[in-house]
């Protein structure tokens, strides 16, 4: 039991030092409160314009992505779309 406890601790340790190598692939998962989908990073040059965000449906772009969260009635896709927790205003830094 207490090696896996352990174990855990470590790894939240590690993820407050961000290792920021999450985000070097592809693709990344993204999250907008109940929605989720992946973001394809050669698809997102283009900016918020692009349709990057693919889900089980259909391709989105960042905006439209975020108004299919219907909880959310200013979404602001920087703030409000996740990948590993971050927001992808962190992310584009």
């Amino acid at each position: 039991g207490t090696e896996f406890k352990g174990g855990v601790e470590e790894e939240e340790e590690e993820e407050d030092m961000a290792d920021l190598s999450v985000f070097q692939t592809p693709s990344l998962p993204v999250t907008c409160v109940s929605l989720t989908g992946t973001l394809y990073k050669n698809r997102f040059a283009s900016g918020s314009r692009g349709k990057c965000i693919r889900t089980e449906e259909r391709w989105f772009t960042p905006e439209e992505f975020v108004k299919q969260e219907q909880t959310l009635t200013d979404g602001n896709w920087k703030k409000d779309i996740l990948c590993h927790g971050k927001t992808l205003k962190f992310i584009l830094k």
